[in-house]
């Protein structure tokens, strides 16, 4: 069933058939200096989105953020450390398991004896997670408060696993199980 909801996604936003709605949902441009000696294939997978690899978890960068956002109570500002710190943490854990995925995904792919273009399928990728990204932040006010910070994070991590489930699938394909 998720692989079916997987793929509708991505023949409805067009990417399978190469074709993006507007430039910013574009696959961000090959990076050369990204290359590896497998093929060409970059050794991450880079989406292209505001932060990406940036994202700071730690509980002083929360605090720092909270209270130059808001004056509340203490065990108000606490609390909203907690919850900022929770969503920052789940985008870095999100983006790490994407580019496991994305490790494996290659190194699979490296093996196989047919012809596959992988620096064109990592781009196309990219520009499904980012087309996420971008379709889910389009669909939000952006919230108030500590919510400014929650939202995009949620939304990034919420896209991020939609790739890793994508390009673990794929591997499976890949290896014929």
């Amino acid at each position: 069933m998720r692989a079916g909801l997987v793929i509708g996604f991505a023949l409805a936003s067009g990417f399978i058939s190469g074709v993006a709605a507007n430039d910013s949902a574009s696959p961000p441009a090959y990076d050369a200096g990204n290359a590896s000696t497998n093929g060409g294939m970059p050794t991450s997978l880079v989406i292209g989105y505001e932060g990406e690899g940036h994202v700071d978890a730690s509980d002083e960068a929360c605090r720092t953020f909270v209270i130059e956002t808001v004056e509340w109570e203490k065990a108000d500002v606490d609390k909203a450390v907690k919850d900022v710190c929770a969503y920052r943490k789940r985008h870095v854990e999100e983006y790490a398991a994407l580019q496991a995925a994305y490790k494996e995904f290659a190194l699979v792919l490296s093996e196989q004896t047919v012809r596959f273009d992988g620096t064109a399928a990592t781009a196309h990728l990219a520009g499904m997670v980012r087309s996420c990204i971008d379709h889910k932040s389009e669909l939000t006010t952006g919230g108030q408060d500590v919510g400014i910070d929650m939202i995009p994070n949620g939304i990034a991590a919420q896209c991020l696993r939609f790739g890793t489930e994508f390009l673990t699938a794929e591997t499976m394909q890949l290896r014929g199980e």
